[in-house]
């Protein structure tokens, strides 16, 4: 069976083109029509790599786990370093690089209590 909960319905797709495909194929996949209409593009940009100790790492995003996980691995100890995922998405995507029990933090007030809690 068929599902058509979006038939008929033309909704814009604001994600950067990289991260959009996916979303429109489940909108169409629901018989709506996804217009792509990327609002922003993500970039990497040019790294320092932070001095002094570092004790948690908090990522924001799947695609901030993508590009800057890897300049985390690069800083001595990386291991002693605590990892925060803001979402289950980024938390996922830190399992995929092989970081597991990330702490979890939602995005609000309540979660970053939790964080705070962590580093002391």
């Amino acid at each position: 069976m068929k599902n058509d909960s979006l038939k008929n319905r033309g909704i814009v797709v604001t994600r950067p083109a990289s991260l959009a495909q996916d979303l429109a194929r489940l909108i169409e996949a629901a018989g709506g029509r996804a217009f792509r209409f990327p609002a922003i593009e993500i970039e990497p940009l040019p790294v320092a790599a932070p001095s002094g100790k570092l004790d948690m790492a908090v990522f924001i995003s799947p695609t901030a786990v993508r590009e800057g996980l890897k300049h985390l691995k690069a800083l001595p100890e990386p291991h002693l370093i605590r990892v925060v995922g803001l979402s289950r998405g980024t938390q996922r995507e830190l399992e995929r690089h092989g970081i597991a029990g990330a702490l979890a933090a939602a995005l609000r007030a309540r979660g970053a209590d939790k964080i705070l809690a962590e580093l002391r």
